[in-house]
């Protein structure tokens, strides 16, 4: 008890050592996302299970499930992910840090494991079934995903300016993490079960690396100093003897908060509604032109998820470096960015997204797509990056945190804006029409989705 309170009276800020924090907080950026990128990264796996088994030889035919797994993923994880979301923010000073932090860590790994054991599962006879049980383990998993985004993001903004850069930047390194994961995987093993096994199994290995690296944050006196500094607004449910509860905190109402930073929120609702509208669900499906075996094996996992991922980490990177360029009265000059964004959506439409029957394809060059994807990324996550570590500011310290969960709100509500429109991109490019044939490669041996055979 007597520590705890020496590290809120008045003196010097203690050093982030070796930036153990930083690092910290990095990985819980990203562990935060993790589930979702490891579940959309990894589609052929996902699109082999929910194939047509009655045509084995032919991968290009595509089912119903196939066709709506993308968009209904996205759909019931944001969902999820909004309903979660506004609970944190209503008892976020009622239920402790740890306590939160805790809860979510668990059910990941849980929820995580669940996944792997159906890998080796053969799931031919009940694949409806199966399509219901990943929808019911992404609602979860996001749910789960989403309290512990709202609390790093909560527990990051009592923090300086630079540890919501180092979450928000582990957010896409988390993205990028995720497409190497796949692209090893699939270059290493061949059968589709086997890299996926090894896949899922590496982000259970992170989550439960960060889920330690979280508890060490109790014992880095810097990390400690913000997290019991006077003002803040936590419940602390940390050991008995260092349960501090600060009976001066000044308390705002949430409405107090919104008022304060609605531009900068409404910046990164706008940004990841455009980016969810047409990725994954629509971009995932833009097929190549190319014919070569590995060009067309490799093609999705790199154009359209690594190139998005390490663009969206470069955009954040360049938010951090630049965040002193841009003042907190800013927020309109990035609300107008955040809406000429919209451009994205017909472009992504205008590439080889297959199958199609309403629109013509414009960029019928394999490399457009990607330069389209690129600017989606490197977009993304410069707006977004910067709309987190600028909104704090305007706030007082005690606001820190509900500014961080509200902020975590607004992001996961565009995610549910774009995730709901991507369904209307599909239907309005003809993926979910009567034609059920992707573009098929001049090579008709190759396999789209790879390896048939379920070892």
């Amino acid at each position: 008890m007597e520590e705890s309170e020496s590290l809120i009276n008045q003196g010097p800020t203690p050093i982030d050592k070796y930036h153990l924090v930083y690092i910290i907080t990095y990985l819980l950026g990203v562990t935060t996302l993790l589930p979702w990128n490891f579940f959309i990264t990894g589609e052929k796996y996902f699109h082999f299970k929910l194939r047509n088994t009655t045509l084995p030889g032919n991968m290009s035919d595509v089912t119903p499930l196939q066709q709506y797994f993308e968009s209904s993923l996205a759909v019931s994880a944001t969902v999820s992910n909004v309903l979660c979301n506004i609970i944190v923010v209503i008892i976020v000073k009622r239920v402790g840090m740890k306590t939160r932090f805790t809860t979510s860590f668990v059910s990941i790994m849980l929820l995580l494991g669940l996944t792997v054991s159906f890998v080796k599962v053969n799931t031919n006879s009940y694949q409806t079934a199966f399509f219901v049980i990943v929808l019911l383990t992404i609602i979860f998993l996001s749910g789960s995903s989403a309290v512990l985004n709202a609390t790093a993001l909560g527990f990051a903004s009592i923090m300086p300016t630079k540890y919501i850069n180092a979450l928000m930047g582990g957010q896409a390194l988390g993205g990028t993490f995720a497409s190497l994961a796949n692209i090893l995987a699939l270059a290493t093993l061949p059968s589709v079960t086997d890299s996926a096994l090894l896949y899922f199994i590496i982000a259970i290995l992170v989550t439960i690396l960060t889920f330690f690296g979280y508890f060490y944050l109790y014992k880095l006196e810097f990390s400690r100093y913000y997290i019991f500094r006077e003002g803040s607004s936590y419940i602390y449910d940390v050991h008995e003897n260092d349960k501090i509860i600060n009976k001066r905190q000044v308390q705002s109402s949430i409405w107090s908060v919104f008022l304060k930073i609605w531009k900068w929120g409404f910046a990164a609702l706008l940004t990841f509604a455009v980016t969810l509208s047409c990725f994954p669900a629509a971009s995932s499906s833009i097929q190549p032109i190319n014919d070569l075996g590995w060009f067309e094996r490799f093609y999705s996992p790199v154009v359209n998820f690594l190139v998005f991922n390490v663009t969206d980490l470069l955009g954040r990177i360049i938010a951090g470096k630049t965040r002193f360029l841009f003042k907190p009265k800013s927020s309109t000059l990035f609300l107008i960015t955040a809406l000429l964004r919209l451009v994205f959506i017909p472009l992504i439409m205008l590439c080889n997204v297959q199958p199609r029957e309403h629109m013509t394809v414009l960029f019928d060059n394999d490399y457009a797509a990607g330069i389209i994807i690129f600017f989606l990324g490197l977009s993304n996550g410069f707006i977004s990056n910067t709309s987190m570590m600028l909104a704090p500011r305007l706030v007082e310290n005690h606001e820190a945190e509900q500014t961080g969960t509200l902020l975590s709100l607004f992001v996961t509500i565009g995610l549910a804006v774009g995730s709901c429109f991507s369904v209307l991109v599909i239907k309005l490019i003809g993926l979910a029409s009567s034609a059920r044939q992707l573009y098929i490669p001049k090579n008709p041996k190759i396999a789209l989705i790879g390896n048939l055979n379920e070892k």
